[in-house]
């Protein structure tokens, strides 16, 4: 048994050196009273052993006497103080140990502690962790890290590729059965440890190997979620123009680039022109038939389908795209320079914006949070008044029940529960280490559990509205628009806009949507692999600053391949290997570990001693 140092130090200051046994007026029960009556027989040692007794009764009472701060039938920082003062014992075999603690000052008793966050400024506790200044902290930094990048363009694909609205069928059914459990477990494995994804396993050390496992996957999807920041940041920065360069074909276009589908049927119908029956239109000159577009859109599209503008550009001009993964030739500088500007921003915000207080924090962290979801429902209106958004949200919703026998659809659905709600990845246990013990964790873990879902299913409606309304103008069916990953959020939306009037306003509230997403997801990883190091390490805890720097600087030099020709095809590798398995396989050890090696009972002992009966869910 562990025993508390102000309490060890204080009992044996009490006691004086000959060990004799205070006066009656020294607050002794006559039960002690009694028991200090010894015989002088044979019984030596039985009275020995009542003296101690005597001893340790009165000074316990002394103790809690003396500091009344300390309630003997509460528990503090999971230890019962109860218990620890009837470990301590008085007794010949102990003198040294009484001699030694009498040497040293008695510290300040501990406070209480307190089911109110403090406003002030952090707080120290007693393993040298910060916890968070403000009472909605960890609400809206773990909000921002759930709801990033994979609510705008990951979750409506996942929709349209699996049947469309019989998706969210085993959706909900994951995010009741693995999300929310899964979540509960580990905000509430990391405010009890008060360490990150690593240490907090030293319960049972032989599975430390999840925490290591989580911190990589944290750092992959860091590395590459960044250089999805740094595509934003591009965008948003091409976005203050009178005219996207995106709107037309231009220099950086191919041959299938088009930008005016009208004109597919509209030279058709002048006089003297020939309708083939493929689709094609051609007109009379001295060489003979000349042709001259298309008067059926679907034919023209199943013989060579058009490729916009915004997918042309995207492709050939920002990530100057190469033949395959191993086709490394030059470094796209734009991108790098935009990366470097990520990485730049996410170091000065860790280190003067998440865990500091007054208005820096309250604007990092609260405004990455809430003002994403501002943006998405002004887009949301604009979209919904589109022509074309109806055909668009029926796509999006339309049940193909027969899907559900589809093996697909239902790992898909498993997977983005993991991916959405950044289960497995160690960043939720980062988080809630800076929590207050005694915090409520059930009512948040529901909170941001069902937010997030909803959130996805909330931006499912309104990017399916713009896709609607492309299918609209383009005369396509909206499945020949959906584009795979990445290209929803840099390929068919920015070009959607691009027929809006104040089309730049539209694609710069888009992008600062995106960068603020991004952001308060990368915070929330890149400080899971700061936490590790230092937990580790605790003499870096002092160069916290310097850490993150390094961190920072790493994440950076491997996100420069993603910066290259071939940077897209590893950005899709990073995206297809930790947004699946992996993390499904690591939450399923997370379970066995503590049902069947540190034992159900056991943590729920735990939750109980750290939430109490009231709060405990």
């Amino acid at each position: 048994m562990r025993l508390l140092d102000p309490l060890k130090r204080a009992l044996a200051i009490e006691t004086s050196d000959t060990n004799q046994i205070p006066t009656p007026a020294a607050r002794l029960s006559q039960g002690l009273r009694s028991s200090a009556q010894l015989p002088w027989n044979d019984e030596i040692s039985s009275a020995t052993a009542s003296l101690d007794q005597a001893r340790n009764g009165y000074n316990q009472q002394i103790y809690i006497n003396s500091y009344p701060e300390y309630d003997p039938k509460v528990s503090y920082h999971g230890y019962d103080l109860s218990r620890d003062v009837s470990e301590y014992q008085f007794g010949v075999n102990n003198s040294i140990n009484q001699e030694n603690a009498t040497k040293k000052p008695i510290p300040p008793p501990r406070k209480k502690r307190s089911n109110y966050n403090s406003q002030s400024e952090l707080a120290n506790i007693k393993n040298g962790r910060d916890q968070w200044s403000g009472r909605f902290d960890f609400f809206f930094s773990s909000l921002g890290y759930a709801v990033g990048f994979g609510a705008v363009w990951r979750f409506p694909y996942l929709c349209y590729r699996n049947g469309g609205g019989v998706f969210l069928i085993p959706y909900v059914i994951f995010l009741f059965v693995l999300g929310i459990p899964l979540f509960y477990l580990e905000v509430n494995l990391g405010q009890f440890t008060s360490q990150g994804p690593v240490q907090c396993w030293r319960m049972a050390p032989i599975f430390k190997g999840l925490g290591i496992s989580m911190s990589l996957m944290s750092y992959f999807l860091t590395v590459y979620y960044a250089m999805l920041l740094s595509y934003s940041i591009l965008y948003f920065i091409l976005s203050f123009r009178s005219k996207l360069e995106w709107t037309t074909c231009g220099s950086w276009a191919s041959p299938h680039c088009t930008d005016d589908f009208s004109s597919f049927v509209m030279p058709c119908n002048y006089e003297n022109t020939f309708k083939d029956p493929n689709g094609r239109c051609y007109t009379w000159a001295n060489q003979g038939l000349v042709p001259i577009g298309w008067w059926n859109v679907t034919s023209r599209i199943a013989f060579r389908k058009p490729v916009l503008p915004s997918d042309d550009y995207f492709n050939n001009y920002i990530l100057n795209k190469s033949a395959g993964m191993g086709s490394i030739s030059t470094v796209e500088w734009p991108l790098a320079l935009c990366l470097l500007a990520a990485w730049t921003l996410v170091f000065i915000c860790l280190c003067r914006g998440i865990k500091s207080s007054g208005k820096l924090r309250l604007y990092v962290v609260y405004f990455t949070a809430l003002f994403p979801y501002v943006i998405l429902l002004i887009l949301g209106i604009r979209g919904w008044t589109l022509p074309g958004m109806s055909q668009g949200l029926y796509f999006y919703m339309k049940p193909e029940l027969s899907r559900l026998a589809d093996q697909r659809v239902w790992n898909d659905a498993a997977n983005q529960i993991f991916f959405v709600l950044s289960v497995s990845y160690g960043g939720l246990i980062t988080l809630s280490s800076y929590n207050k013990f005694n915090r409520s964790t059930l009512a948040n873990t529901l909170i941001i559990s069902i937010s997030n879902v909803l959130t996805s299913i909330f931006a499912g409606f309104v990017i399916f509205a713009y896709l609607g309304y492309l299918s609209y103008i383009t005369g396509q069916e909206v499945k020949d628009v959906v584009s795979e990953g990445p290209g929803l959020a840099f390929i068919v939306y920015p070009y959607a806009v691009t027929t809006l009037p104040g089309a730049p306003f539209w694609s710069i509230l888009f992008f600062l949507m995106l960068i603020l997403l991004g952001l308060d997801s990368v915070f929330a990883s890149v400080e899971t692999i700061v936490v590790v190091i230092t937990d580790q390490i605790h003499a870096l805890r002092r160069y916290n600053t310097l850490v993150i720097l390094i961190v920072c600087i790493a994440h950076f030099g491997l996100g420069l391949l993603l910066c290259t020709d071939a940077g897209i095809y590893w950005i899709t590798f990073l995206d297809q290997f930790t947004g699946s398995y992996p993390a499904f396989i690591i939450g399923l050890f997370e379970c066995i570990c503590i049902a069947y090696i540190y034992g159900v009972s056991q943590f729920h002992e735990d939750l109980k001693a750290m939430l109490g009966s009231r709060n405990y869910g």
